[in-house]
């Protein structure tokens, strides 16, 4: 089983959210700060920045549980 939050990554790249975004969600994930990622890519989301498809509302769903929640 993959991490649902390395295809969370590649979909912010794909969208071309800024490198910093990405970066501080890698530091936080280094220091295992699930919950902080999670809010972050809500926030991404809930704000426009970030549109999701299918694949990466389950991938965020499944960061959720597996990890954040």
């Amino acid at each position: 089983m993959t991490n649902p939050l390395d295809d969370l990554l590649s979909s912010l790249e794909r969208q071309n959210q800024a490198p910093r975004i990405i970066d501080e969600i890698k530091e936080k994930y280094a220091q295992k700060k699930y919950r902080q990622i999670f809010l972050i890519l809500e926030n991404l989301k809930e704000s426009g920045q970030w549109a999701l498809d299918e694949n990466d509302e389950k991938k965020l769903e499944e960061f959720w549980w597996n990890y954040a929640n």
